[in-house]
Parts: C-alpha cells; sequence; structure tokens
C-alpha cells in the first residue's frame, strides 16, 4: 500500500452480508456448527476458522483507517455460500470483481 496511490480492493461479498452474520439465529447457528466445520480442515486452517470473524473484523478496520483503499462491495453474487465449489459461479464471481474494478477505474478519469 504504501508504495502504490490507491489500493483498489474488490469484497467477496456485499456490504450488507454481515447483518445476516449478526443475527440472533445465526450466532446461535454458528456457535454450534463452527466447530463442527473447523475440524473439516487441516489443523492449520482450523484456528483460521474458529477466528475468522475477529480476522474479517481487524480487516474492516484496517481498511476503514487507510484512506488509500478503496473496498468496492458487489450488490449480489453468485456464489451460493463462502465455501461455493461451483466452478461457473466462482468464474462469475470473478467477472462480477473485475466489472467493479473497471468502473469505479472508468469513473476516476
Amino acid at each position: 500500500v504504501k508504495k502504490h496511490d490507491k489500493v483498489i480492493f474488490v469484497s467477496n461479498f456485499p456490504k450488507d452480508y454481515k447483518k445476516y452474520h449478526n443475527s440472533w439465529l445465526h450466532k446461535a447457528i454458528k456457535k454450534i456448527t463452527y466447530p463442527l466445520f473447523a475440524k473439516l480442515y487441516p489443523k492449520p486452517l482450523q484456528e483460521i476458522f474458529k477466528k475468522r470473524d475477529s480476522l474479517l473484523a481487524e480487516e474492516k478496520r484496517y481498511f476503514e483507517k487507510n484512506k488509500k483503499i478503496k473496498v468496492l462491495y458487489p450488490r449480489e453474487l453468485p456464489l451460493k455460500s463462502a465455501r461455493d465449489t461451483n466452478k461457473k459461479r466462482i468464474n462469475e464471481t470473478f467477472d462480477v470483481g473485475i466489472k467493479l474494478a473497471k468502473d469505479y477505474i472508468k469513473g476516476l478519469k
């Protein structure tokens, strides 16, 4: 970031995606399922999975603090979930991000 004028970060999820994750229902489900899901991953990734929310919050604070970083959020995505493995939807998601970045850069000129 230090050697660039501006960094564009395209989020994987819409800006309001975290609103769903803050609902009481999601918190209850997460408390039960996250430990089970974490065990599906190799040991090094288990800790990252368990700390995911705090890592995302730290990332968000960093982006908000650093004015050189512009975060672009898609309105909606083809992905069904954060762990969607459908290659077509994954590629469509990249296409959405590329279009967002191109539109943003075009608006800077």
